[in-house]
């Protein structure tokens, strides 16, 4: 049997600048012994929890899609011919291959292993490379990102996503799959990175010889004026009916909100105190994993502008008002008992998400086009 090839596989987590990574392999990375594998998508998330989940039916962007359980499982055998197609190419061509995919880091050992054996059988051999944050920081991001996508409403941190924070078992299921020698974890410290660029340490960490200048930084972290405002249209309205249409909308009033200026979320260290168990044991282990640098980002943040109660998201700047007035062409919205601003806002929102501005398409059509583009001239 001929010598399996290399493959640099990077799972995440999710938060720790995966799609500043993501979006430069793909659109920068112009090496003929390497090739970023993502079958046309910037992220191979889609990509590869549809093609190596046990029910691919389950997986949320199938269910905001729309697909049933028939349909996801189609999807799936599509996606893993295509994946077979680009491994089997890339083998002949004696290419390196990259793929990056955050949620595979949450996957069960029974994923994580069908995903080892699909690599094997098509002649490559992974290296798996992580990064962590700390946990308290990673939760503020993931309740941001919960309200961007609809999944977050009353809720702040659900039970179903409790696994996440299991950085320990999570990393020895990824050891005990795929081998200890061949699982790199580092933890996310933009300020000891070269340049304070994650792109750069991870092409650096992985030996990807990626052109300097051409990291593309992605900061997909939204304001809390903005995030105000979304979480009045989850909490009011369905923000997210199943389709590509309610898809492709959402995807533009985020980039329409994160315009709004302002401070990030931060939670009381009240707020989180009820979850510490779930890492109040892994600190240690997972420092001596890491390195001195894992627990020493702090956010220098006023006692006043922390979240102390959910509550708090339904207090409206007159400035993120305004802002919506402008954007709507409504009448601004006046403020009177909490629960009736919130509704108005969210309706408002609602009318904003759709009916996007001819800019913000026209934004939304050339991003994809750009990426097409990048397809066609490299075959990611």
């Amino acid at each position: 049997m001929s010598r399996l090839q290399r493959c640099i596989l990077h799972v995440g987590t999710t938060k720790t600048g995966s799609t500043s990574i993501q979006e430069s392999l793909y659109f920068h990375l112009r090496n003929n012994d390497f090739h970023y594998c993502s079958l046309g998508e910037v992220s191979g998330d889609n990509v590869m929890a549809t093609a190596f989940h046990t029910d691919p039916g389950s997986f949320e962007f199938n269910q905001k899609r729309g697909l049933s359980g028939m349909e996801a499982q189609s999807a799936s055998d599509v996606l893993t011919r295509r994946l077979a197609d680009q491994l089997l190419k890339s083998s002949r061509q004696g290419k390196t291959v990259i793929l990056s995919a955050e949620n595979i880091w949450v996957m069960n050992p029974i994923e994580m292993q069908r995903i080892k054996d699909f690599l094997e059988i098509h002649n490559y051999k992974a290296e798996v490379y992580i990064y962590f944050r700390p946990w308290e920081s990673w939760i503020e991001s993931d309740y941001q990102e919960g309200v961007k996508q609809g999944t977050r409403r009353d809720d702040f941190f659900p039970p179903a996503r409790h696994v996440h924070l299991d950085y320990l078992g999570q990393l020895s299921h990824l050891q005990e799959v795929f081998g200890m020698d061949r699982v790199h974890a580092y933890a996310f410290a933009p300020e000891s990175f070269s340049g304070g660029c994650v792109v750069q340490d991870f092409c650096n960490r992985a030996g990807i010889p990626f052109p300097k200048g051409k990291s593309i930084r992605v900061n997909d972290g939204l304001s809390l004026d903005a995030l105000k405002l979304l979480f009045a249209f989850r909490r009011y309205h369905q923000g997210y009916q199943p389709g590509l249409q309610s898809i492709i909308h959402n995807e533009i009033l985020f980039r329409r909100v994160a315009a709004i200026p302002g401070s990030r979320i931060r939670f009381s260290d009240q707020m989180l105190l009820p979850y510490r168990y779930l890492w109040q044991d892994q600190i240690e282990p997972m420092s001596k994993i890491l390195g001195a640098s894992f627990l020493v980002q702090k956010q220098n943040t006023k006692a006043s502008d922390l979240i102390e109660d959910l509550s708090q998201m339904v207090d409206y700047s007159d400035e993120s008002l305004a802002w919506l007035s402008r954007s709507t062409g409504l009448a601004k919205i006046s403020k009177t008992t909490p629960e009736a601003t919130a509704n108005a806002v969210g309706e408002q929102m609602d009318y904003l998400c759709n009916h996007p501005s001819l800019k913000s398409k026209w934004d939304w059509h050339m991003m994809i086009a750009r990426r097409r583009l990048a397809h066609f001239i490299s075959g990611v």
